[in-house]
């Protein structure tokens, strides 16, 4: 049996900023080496103090996500990820190095997908409650 040529890899991908998918992937590979890193059990990780706050991260986050479900493809250009991080006052590698240093500390990262989820679940409801969409009794 002869399996198809595959096509070259898109290369278009490969070359986009990171985004929220892959902060997730991210945030599963640091939680999964689980602190290879410097610091022993119980350290504190000196770049904590350094990282943006949780509420800018997850208003992030939500923001992207938000403005990525609208998209057709699910994918932002550049130009609106980088007016949403502009308007917020936040850069790509501060959301990424959020998730490098929290990742490891599942409940603290569970606490932060929560916000998440309650967050987009509230602006979901507000957006499919009654009378919208066409919904009105």
């Amino acid at each position: 049996m002869t399996l198809p040529a595959e096509s070259p890899p898109d290369r278009t991908r490969t070359a986009r900023r990171p985004t929220g998918a892959l902060i997730l992937l991210l945030l599963a590979g640091v939680s999964l080496a689980g602190g290879v890193g410097g610091c022993g059990p119980g350290d504190p990780d000196p770049r904590i103090a350094a990282t943006i706050p949780r509420e800018t991260f997850v208003q992030a986050y939500v923001e992207l996500r938000v403005a990525a479900l609208r998209n057709p493809e699910q994918r932002l250009p550049l130009q609106v990820r980088q007016r949403i991080l502009d308007r917020i006052g936040v850069t790509e590698e501060e959301l990424l190095t959020f998730a490098e240093v929290w990742g490891e500390d599942f409940d603290y990262m569970r606490g932060v997908w929560g916000e998440v989820d309650s967050i987009m679940r509230a602006r979901r409801d507000n957006t499919e409650g009654p009378g919208a969409r066409g919904n009105s009794p």
